[in-house]
């Protein structure tokens, strides 16, 4: 389960690095997304349209666009197995346990109990 938890936190790194270098690469061009959210379908759809204004940037940008839902899909599998895992675990009570307190949730309890 230890494995899960180090395996999870670093999808989710690999994840921001990934939407901060595609929001840094956009900030260089001086492109902005005028919409509220940012990573929802709507940001995403906004990056599909996305024209690059220089000959090099069109083999890099759909490269870094293509890496936010890669590391999203990655860390769904492993929220998905953790899961999993957690049903037939040893001490999927006192997970639950924990879970019963307020603002307690899986993310946070499976580590705690793992460590």
């Amino acid at each position: 389960m230890r494995d899960l938890c180090r395996a999870r936190e670093e999808a989710l790194r690999d994840l921001k690095t990934a939407q901060w270098r595609l929001q840094a690469l956009l900030l260089r061009q001086a492109i902005r997304y005028t919409g509220r959210a940012t990573w929802g379908p709507a940001h995403l759809r906004w990056l599909s349209e996305v024209v690059c204004p220089t000959p090099a940037q069109p083999s890099v940008f759909p490269a870094y666009v293509r890496a936010v839902p890669e590391h999203t899909a990655r860390l769904a599998r492993l929220e998905q197995a953790r899961t999993d895992q957690g049903q037939t675990w040893r001490l999927r009570s006192v997970v639950d346990a924990l879970q019963a307190l307020r603002g307690v949730q899986c993310t946070g309890a499976v580590p705690a109990v793992a460590a």
